[in-house]
């Protein structure tokens, strides 16, 4: 993670997502929810890290 552009703003991102996705599981009873975040989380993580 220390090759990301701005890590601190990468770090809020997939916190806040993680946040998400446990209160979509829980509320909605969405078990999809866990597939998404991990599906959302690679794309910050590859938006955030140059080739």
């Amino acid at each position: 993670m220390t090759d990301a552009k701005d890590a601190k703003s990468l770090a809020h991102q997939l916190v806040i997502l993680y946040d998400g996705a446990g209160v979509s599981a829980w509320l909605d009873r969405d078990p999809s929810a866990e597939t998404a975040a991990r599906t959302v989380a690679a794309a910050l993580v590859d938006a955030a890290v140059p080739d």
